[in-house]
């Protein structure tokens, strides 16, 4: 298979040349790369409990919607909402979690 052609490369082709890429399967990386949902997710680093040295579980977006304010104060506190501030959703882990 031919190399993927960027969008640096496709910003100087006219449409012709674009149509033959495509039936050429030369832009089928750059168009599953512009298909994907765009992430507005930020890095963060999950924090260490200062007993035990292990991770602390974090929290997703189910869990924090089911939480009152107070636990999620708390949550917050506990450092159980780094990746949901960060924008990452976790899947819910169960009762252990909270």
């Amino acid at each position: 298979m031919s190399e993927q052609l960027t969008a640096e490369d496709v910003l100087g082709m006219t449409s012709w040349q674009i149509s033959e890429a495509r039936r050429e399967g030369l832009l089928a990386g750059l168009e599953a790369q512009l298909s994907k949902p765009p992430s507005h997710a930020r890095p963060f680093t999950v924090p260490t409990d200062l007993e035990t040295g292990r991770p602390v579980p974090q929290l997703g977006a189910a869990e924090v919607a089911a939480m009152s304010p107070k636990e999620i104060d708390a949550a917050g506190k506990a450092g159980k909402l780094t990746a949901y501030m960060a924008g990452h959703d976790v899947p819910p882990s169960g009762p252990e979690a909270s």
